[in-house]
Parts: structure tokens; sequence; C-alpha cells
């Protein structure tokens, strides 16, 4: 993988990590944090070095935000019902 855009995707997946921090309603903050794990799993994979560990935390952090903002986003979507 190019090195150039494996540093954009984690990069991109930090941006991403930091919106769905910023986001107050659940569903936002989910999706930001689901895009933060795919951008951050491709340089996880197929990065070389310190960027394949640090996509590795990055990957590890949004998917644990993510099943931690998961039962607000359920109890939304029942009360939208």
């Amino acid at each position: 993988m190019n090195p150039e855009s494996a540093q954009a995707l984690a990069g991109a997946a930090v941006l991403s990590l930091l919106a769905g921090m910023l986001i107050l309603s659940p569903h936002g903050s989910l999706f930001f944090y689901g895009l933060a794990a795919i951008f951050a799993a491709v340089p996880a994979i197929f990065g070389g070095g310190r960027l394949r560990v640090v996509s590795a935390v990055v990957l590890v952090v949004s998917l644990a935000a993510a099943a931690g903002v998961y039962p607000d986003y359920a109890d939304y979507l029942e009360r939208i019902k």
C-alpha cells in the first residue's frame, strides 16, 4: 500500500473519531465511529511500522466507542417507533 494513502486513511480515521466524540446525537456518533473503524482498518492491515500500531489502536478505540454508544442508539430508535 502507498504510504501516503495509509497516512491519509489514518488521519481520516482520527478525524472521524474526534467528530464522533463531538456529536451529541447517538446515531451521528455511531455513524462517525463506524466510519473511523472502516478508515482505520485498512492501514491496520496493510500499513507498516508505527502506522500499523496507531491504526490498530484507533480501530480498537472506535469499536469500543461504538459499542458504548449503541445502547443509547437502540433506545433512541425505540422512542421514535
